[in-house]
């Protein structure tokens, strides 16, 4: 499985995974990021300053040591018109023959300047009586795709596909829950994706403006902070009360739930008979606490929060880890059943490279047959008997390098079973001595430590302080260490003594970051030897070969004239 890198680029952050795909449609992610972009680089999916997104793109990729060479983008822009329709049940080339007649109809603009794409939402059951296809087709803007393709050839990346980011959201998601009917909320830093499933078939999406920037923007404007602050103080406390009771910061997300249950109320409209059953919430909910009890107590059906997807597969298989994926929930589909936005002139240039080898094997082919039909039988016994004598003669020369080779990769085994085994005897917790010192550095005067657990990089520290920001400035001091990779509360709780004193004990779980993989890195040394021993074996083999040439022109130079030799092949 070949690594792929999946980039859903936002208007404030950027989210990027390095995956690798298998037959069974699981992920397997080797690592994940996600930065702040610098502001006015993109807007509504379009890339405003081609140069700055990718010296942006090139630093965060190099820094996290993500080396794929093939990309998958998701984009989301208010600029792709969407159209459902039904259709007889059909193979994939004739719904694309009938979509491309019918473009027009579904989308009333000048084609030329866009891109159509689709997915097939419900293939349609005869057994059931279900005759026709429900199919989703999308129009983006030439320029809007064009903009990708620059990119990634500006960051010499190879384009796999282009997604709509509604559809590999909806791919993964899927995959997550059961055949109710059920409303699944992807919640995001600046919009929310709104998907009702039935029997894990899309029925509606919508997407909403509003995302986690609601509440963090009224936390900052309530408590006078910064952004980076806020998002720690909304992970870790309970700012979302469990009902819309005029606390601000609860009040902001109202324009969310208001504009979650227009799309509601429209389903119910459309779908009498498949009443909701439950909803999900996934993406950046588990960064805001409290949000699932505010959701649950407003709907009249359960909810709950999807905070590890089935069919993922971590390097580091924990809770805490599969709980942060959880928010990159659109990369991780993106590869799964694209849409693939592809540019004309991209299609033609793979049609004319197909035609092109099917041109080549036909011509190969066809010389093949004529030398077979028209060669004699006796012609290639004799260049058979003399090919056969050259290898030998080959064979001969060069089979003492037999034993060179057999102790180069006997040399090879061993040298890959001491890296492994040196691999095998790292481990995260080696980063513990730096996390100590660090952490002296660090902790405010008013943190007691009474505990630190570490078990697999993963770390548990238990204190005391007197008040409740002081933990939210730990926790941020902690994310700007070097080998942390992130920080959640486990506990939280306040005792008051007889003396009216307010003593806050809590319990904070970190990870350390990786360390370099030494196998990777002995297999890259193993390469390179390996390279560099072949060619000397093709020197020595072209050596050889150079000495055969010489002797046969020596033995021909000395044969009688073809003309004075009527039988030059019996002599031969």
């Amino acid at each position: 499985m070949a690594r792929i890198l999946s980039i859903r680029i936002g208007k404030k952050y950027v989210k990027i995974c390095e995956l690798q795909y298998s037959s069974g449609n699981s992920v397997y992610v080797n690592r994940i990021l996600k930065a702040k972009l610098p502001e006015g680089v993109v807007e509504d999916g379009f890339i405003m300053d081609f140069y700055a997104a990718e010296i942006f793109l090139r630093s965060i990729l190099t820094e996290n040591s993500m080396t794929a060479t093939d990309v998958i983008f998701s984009i989301l822009s208010s600029k792709i018109a969407s159209k459902e329709v039904s259709t007889p049940i059909m193979n994939k080339k004739r719904l694309v023959e009938m979509i491309d007649a019918n473009a027009s109809e579904y989308f009333p603009v000048y084609l030329e300047d866009y891109i159509l794409a689709h997915t097939v939402l419900d293939k349609g059951n005869p057994k059931k009586g279900l005759n026709t296809m429900r199919v989703l087709v999308l129009a983006a803007p030439k320029d809007l795709i064009d903009d990708y393709y620059k990119l990634a050839e500006r960051l010499k990346l190879n384009v796999k596909s282009i997604d709509y980011a509604g559809n590999s959201a909806y791919q993964m998601i899927r995959r997550q829950i059961d055949s109710s009917v059920s409303l699944v909320i992807q919640i995001q830093e600046e919009n929310t994706t709104v998907n009702i499933l039935n029997d894990n078939i899309l029925k509606l999406q919508r997407v909403v403006p509003y995302g986690k920037n609601l509440p963090l923007e009224a936390l900052c404007n309530a408590n006078g902070i910064d952004e980076d602050e806020a998002t720690t103080l909304l992970e870790t406390e309970r700012y979302i009360h469990e009902t819309f009771d005029g606390d601000p910061v609860t009040e902001s997300i109202k324009h969310l739930f208001n504009n979650i249950l227009r799309v509601v109320d429209y389903y119910n409209s459309r779908y009498v008979d498949e009443p909701i059953e439950k909803a999900y919430l996934v993406g950046e909910s588990v960064s805001l606490l409290g949000i699932e009890n505010l959701f649950a107590n407003e709907f009249n059906f359960p909810v709950m929060e999807i905070n590890k997807f089935h069919g993922v597969k971590l390097e580091n298989e924990n809770e805490l880890l599969h709980r942060i994926v959880t928010k990159y929930v659109g990369c991780l589909g993106a590869g799964i059943a694209s849409v693939d936005f592809m540019p004309k002139e991209t299609l033609e240039k793979i049609k004319n490279i197909n035609s092109f080898r099917m041109l080549k094997i036909g011509v190969i082919g066809a010389l093949a047959a004529g030398v077979l039909f028209c060669a004699i039988p006796l012609t290639q016994i004799i260049f058979a008997t003399a090919e056969q004598s050259n290898i030998q003669k080959k064979i001969d020369r060069i089979k003492d390098i037999e034993k060179v080779v057999d102790d180069y990769y006997d040399a090879h085994d061993i040298y890959y079973d001491a890296a492994a085994f040196k691999d095998m005897s790292d481990s995260n917790n080696d980063s513990l001595i730096n996390f100590i010192t660090e952490l002296e550095l660090t902790q405010p005067s008013d943190i007691a430590i009474s505990n630190i657990t570490v078990k697999n990089g993963q770390v548990s520290i238990t204190g005391t302080t007197s008040v409740k920001p002081t933990i939210a400035k730990y926790i941020t001091q902690l994310k700007g260490m070097s080998n942390v990779a992130d920080v959640f509360v486990s506990t939280l709780s306040e005792t008051k003594d007889e003396n009216g004193v307010i003593t806050t004990k809590f319990t904070l779980a970190c990870l350390f970051k990786k360390l370099p993989d030494y196998v990777d890195y002995a297999e890259t040394l193993i390469g390179q030897n390996v390279m560099d021993f072949e060619s000397i074996i093709r020197d020595l083999i072209d050596k050889q070969n150079s000495s055969i040439e010489e002797d046969e022109s020596e033995s021909k130079a000395n044969r009688p004239d073809e003309d004075e030799t009527p039988d030059s092949s019996e002599e031969e």
